[in-house]
């Protein structure tokens, strides 16, 4: 039940109209049927539909980010002497990016923004054009070091790290410039490359328009990262580091978790009032703090679901469940109650890809449960549906979270979605037409 809200949400509104639900483990089994279905589809017919593209992590394309990043020294008497970064202009006139700075005297690479100024004797680690480079050390009185770095990862010292983001699907920046957006600025983050569709962008990184599905790599300091996770902008690839793991309360919150479901199918308490009790104990056996707690909340989910409820009752005050459900009877009832079990799973599938599955529970069970009482059928069954239904978000990059993260260091394109995508969503739902009325008869 606690696999996705999906499933609480849905068991909650049958709850909520005084209707039996589902228990705790109930979906066990029709949910190893799906994941049965999905490895073997993806093994055996899948991946040969999907084309083979240059990953970004790829050998060549790594070689090809490495030769940019060179080491310059600051000459005495450089223009350069005495400027911050933005009055260098080294990416305005040169295009060059200036990575870290390395400072006599400090152990760590400076943290770099906009007004960070420049320095005689300073170490440059600058990404860009070898060309560019050796213009701007004649211009300007810088020295090419010879110990360059070779790996962009060595930066990754114990202030700053390199990591991979994103764009989220409904991204502000999308169509803008980081130039534009401010983005180093605004995050801490310089742009080290951008992964579009299998290929690596390294020149003119700040008149690039980001594109949905560009994966950025970035370096900056390893306190702002939480900052760029918690934008709704970008979604961070890498997970944020815990500086501190308890493993001494492992054993304490594994049993807080085991006394949770116990609750649940034992004690016959609601999920959400086992699942706040499982929270408070979790913070009073100090297995994580409150605002550790309060961090973790999703709280976009939070509002989608709060946002959709009323929509899901006024649905079924207004009757338009109703009616849509006598539409979905017209339109297939005379084909017998599987067709119309079938109709409402792939109403769910389809709504489920523009939105998420939560919000398309919201819309869908109340049509499905009416479209049970109108057949005298059983509602766990036509519910069950349109769980399993708005679990297939597989035809859009943009159907689930899990789509985008992999849609740019997977170097997919939009409709590579659709093509392995349809005939999984077809098989999943022969499976379940099979299985859930198996599980859950159509007839009580």
């Amino acid at each position: 039940m606690i696999g996705t809200p999906a499933n609480i949400l849905a068991t909650g509104i049958l709850v909520d109209r005084g209707l039996p639900s589902f228990g705790f483990f109930e979906f066990t089994p029709i949910g190893a049927v799906v994941l049965a279905t999905g490895i073997v589809y993806m093994v055996v017919i899948g991946r040969h539909l999907i084309p083979a593209r240059q990953p970004p992590d790829d050998p060549k394309l790594a070689f090809g980010l490495r030769e940019y990043t060179s080491e310059v020294r600051v000459l005495p008497g450089s223009p350069l002497a005495g400027k911050t970064l933005v009055e260098s202009r080294l990416g305005a006139d040169y295009d060059l990016t200036v990575v870290a700075i390395e400072r006599d005297g400090e152990e760590t690479p400076i943290v770099l923004h906009r007004d960070t100024r420049i320095e005689p004797g300073d170490l440059l680690i600058v990404k860009g054009g070898v060309e560019r480079l050796v213009q701007a050390q004649q211009a300007l009185g810088l020295q090419i070091e010879t110990g360059t770095h070779e790996v962009i990862s060595e930066l990754d010292g114990d202030g700053s790290t390199v990591v991979e983001a994103t764009l989220a699907p409904r991204s502000h920046v999308m169509g803008r410039s980081l130039e534009e957006v401010h983005f180093r600025d605004r995050y801490g983050f310089t742009t080290l490359a951008i992964w579009r569709h299998g290929e690596v962008i390294t020149q003119r990184l700040r008149d690039v328009r980001l594109e949905f599905g560009d994966a950025l790599l970035l370096q900056g300091p390893r306190r702002r990262l939480q900052t760029l996770q918690d934008g709704e902008d970008f979604l961070v690839l890498e997970p944020v580091r815990v500086e501190t793991r308890r493993r001494r309360k492992a054993p304490i919150a594994a049993g807080i978790m085991g006394l949770v479901i116990l609750l649940v199918v034992f004690a016959g308490i609601h999920i959400s009032m086992a699942m706040v009790i499982g929270s408070v104990l979790m913070v009073l056996s100090r297995c994580l703090t409150m605002e550790e707690a309060h961090e973790s909340i999703d709280w976009r989910t939070v509002f989608l679901v709060a946002g959709m409820l009323p929509l899901g009752t006024a649905m079924e005050n207004t009757g338009t469940a109703r009616y849509l459900a006598e539409q979905l009877l017209g339109a297939v009832g005379g084909f017998g109650p599987i067709a119309v079990l079938a109709g409402i799973y792939i109403l769910a599938a389809l709504i489920t890809q523009p939105m998420s599955n939560a919000a398309a529970m919201v819309l869908v069970v109340p049509i499905a449960v009416d479209t049970a009482a109108s057949l005298g059928a059983n509602h766990l069954t036509f519910t069950m549906a349109t769980i399993i239904g708005a679990a297939t978000s597989f035809l859009t990059p943009v159907g689930h979270k899990a789509n985008v993260l992999v849609f740019g260091p997977g170097g997919y394109r939009f409709f590579d979605y659709t093509r392995a995508g349809l005939l999984l969503t077809i098989a999943l739902l022969a499976v379940s037409m099979i299985f859930i009325p198996l599980l859950w008869p159509l007839f009580p």
